[in-house]
């Protein structure tokens, strides 16, 4: 069986275009290894993740912010939400955004990152005396999903305290 030219042109064209759709809209794989990890070499894209969500907190954008934060991370803010008798709107996040930038969090001393399973936890020094801060995000396949930030326990280790909040799901 023989195959002209145009017909093999065709087919690799095919092939090279199917390729091309699966990379781009297949999941890829964490982009880090588990473990402990230099907080310097992720912090490019997870500073994009947070200020994606500033961005959507400063629009008052539910559906933006729904997008680029984990369901986890948005049934932790309505349940506290619900102790203060309050709704997420748009205007209740355009002040959460105010007061929480998640962005800011990462402006301080990286002081260690841990990867585990997905999640991805990063320890910032607050401000003097203040203790640690830990900025957890996790991927979906495609992208950094913001999950919330919390302050570490008093005399804990920084890498002791990401690799925990990495293992917490």
């Amino acid at each position: 069986m023989r195959i002209d030219r145009g017909s093999a042109a065709v087919i690799l064209l095919s092939l090279g275009a199917a390729a091309l759709v699966l990379a781009m809209t297949g999941d890829r794989s964490q982009p880090c290894a588990d473990g402990p990890l230099d907080p310097e070499l992720v912090l490019p894209e997870l500073r994009a993740a947070a200020d994606e969500v500033d961005a959507a907190c400063g629009r008052g954008d539910l559906a933006a912010f729904a997008a680029v934060t984990t369901a986890a991370h948005r049934r932790e803010l309505e349940r506290q939400l619900q102790v203060l008798d309050g709704a997420a709107d748009g205007a209740l996040l355009r002040d959460l955004g105010r007061a929480r930038q998640a962005g800011r969090w990462l402006d301080g001393d990286r002081l260690a990152a841990h990867a585990q399973d997905g999640r991805l936890v990063v320890a910032m020094q607050r401000a003097a005396g203040q203790g640690v801060q830990l900025v957890a995000f996790v991927w979906d396949g495609r992208r950094w999903r913001y999950d919330g930030a919390r302050q570490a326990a008093p005399g804990l280790a920084p890498a002791a305290a990401v690799e925990a909040a990495a293992a917490r799901r």
